[in-house]
């Protein structure tokens, strides 16, 4: 199955761009061209990953990135911000958000397509990781969790004593 991508931006001509390349790679692409399509897009579609323009119609792709991050369904979508906001400040903002990646317009295409490879293929790792080595402080550390009934589950956890 091919990765999917949401590609967001008000500009038609940059949709065509990025969607023809990101084809190109491999990857099926969906687009939408306003913040409140893309939170419809992205809910419905659960795409792979997100390249999201921070100036939109309707709701600003900084605002869109925020409802995202909150919702369970759509909170573990990597996001490349793709702007022409390119002062190191606003930058540094949108990575301080938690933005996955940051690409300036102008871009070149082919940087985009591989930026957008490179972030999946970290997910992709970082969750074959943690599913091919389900110890509880690997477990925890992935998932920010500090729960008590993780205590003793090692490698054997199934050869832990019953507690009386």
């Amino acid at each position: 199955m091919r990765e999917s991508i949401l590609v967001v931006d008000d500009e038609a001509d940059v949709l065509d761009l990025v969607r023809y390349h990101l084809n190109r790679a491999g990857f099926d692409v969906d687009v939408a061209s306003s913040g409140t399509a893309a939170l419809l897009a992205a809910r419905q579609g659960r795409p792979d990953a997100i390249v999201l323009d921070v100036m939109l119609p309707q709701m600003s792709g900084t605002e869109v990135f925020r409802k995202l991050k909150l919702e369970i369904d759509t909170a573990q979508i990597p996001v490349l911000m793709l702007t022409a906001k390119g002062l190191l400040s606003e930058r540094i903002a949108g990575l301080e958000l938690g933005v996955d990646d940051y690409i300036t317009k102008p871009f070149s295409p082919r940087e985009l397509v591989l930026r957008v490879q490179n972030l999946l293929r970290r997910i992709r790792e970082t969750r074959t990781s943690a599913v091919g080595t389900f110890g509880a402080t690997k477990m925890q550390s992935i998932l920010g969790l500090s729960i008590p009934m993780f205590a003793g589950f090692g490698k054997n956890w199934a050869e832990q004593p019953a507690e009386s």
